[in-house]
């Protein structure tokens, strides 16, 4: 048994006793109690559930301190979680400006360039070239954490520039 499965083998106890004494007082008390503790207990059993989908894939590692357990961000799921911030950015730049994304990433990192090439599609941005993209959603400060979390400085250029011919 885990640490997470006693926090909630004891959370669930202490619901189960308190409704007991709630019981005692009435059945309908004791009847939303229980409709009360199945609900809760479902959504806790989710999210536990959630939790250890994200351990397997490796997004998130545990720390305990005390009596509490802390859940981390690893470096994948730093990664991870920033892709999926750029992909739902719905926010448009102001009339007249777009992000330019030039790249040249050598070919030992052909990983980090087919991951970029498959986000900039997500993210609705356009092939202009086959390394140069142009997009108007106002994704420019999440994608520049990307390109420091995958330590592609060196390679890829993120620029806000002036689209008054488009």
């Amino acid at each position: 048994m885990t640490d997470l499965d006693q926090h909630m083998s004891v959370y669930k106890d202490a619901i189960t006793n308190l409704c007991a004494l709630i019981h005692e007082s009435g059945e309908a008390a004791f009847s939303h109690c229980s409709t009360v503790d199945q609900h809760v207990w479902r959504e806790e059993s989710k999210r536990r559930r959630e939790l250890l989908y994200l351990k397997r894939q490796k997004l998130i590692t545990l720390r305990e301190e005390g009596d509490k357990i802390i859940y981390l961000l690893t470096q994948k799921g730093y990664i991870r979680a920033l892709k999926e911030s750029i992909i739902a950015q719905q926010q448009q730049l102001p009339e007249g400006e777009a992000n330019l994304v030039i790249f040249d990433i050598p070919e030992p990192m052909s990983k980090v360039r087919a991951t970029l090439r498959r986000l900039l599609k997500k993210a609705g941005f356009t092939l202009l070239q086959r390394s140069v993209w142009h997009g108007s959603m106002d994704v420019i400060d999440d994608f520049r954490l990307l390109v420091k979390a995958l330590q592609a400085e060196k390679y890829i250029y993120i620029y806000r520039v002036l689209d008054e011919y488009r």
